[in-house]
């Protein structure tokens, strides 16, 4: 059940992000060339990826299972609440 301090913690978090979200905006405006250098390395590795087919192929399908995967522990999974009698015929021997 959600208490009062959830909700706090919640309000600090969504001001902490509107402060980051501002600031690395004003840097934008400010230097807007920072990062080209890194970009343009990122996007001639990119380029030469992308005339590469079958290595995209592989690398969507990977990235895909890896995505899932990282999400996966972060969401919820349900216990189970009832004892299950069936579950001992998995375990027979015939």
């Amino acid at each position: 059940m959600p208490t009062l301090s959830d909700h706090t913690d919640l309000a600090s978090l969504q001001l902490f992000e509107a402060v980051a979200v501002l600031g690395l905006l004003a840097l934008a405006f400010v230097c807007p060339r920072l990062g080209a250098a890194g970009f343009a390395k990122i996007e001639g590795i990119m380029a030469r990826m992308a005339s590469k087919r079958n290595l995209c192929l592989v690398l969507c399908g990977v990235m895909s299972f890896l995505g899932t995967a990282a999400v996966s522990h972060w969401v919820y999974r349900p216990h189970p609440k009832v004892h299950d009698e069936f579950s001992y015929l998995g375990f027979s021997t015939k």
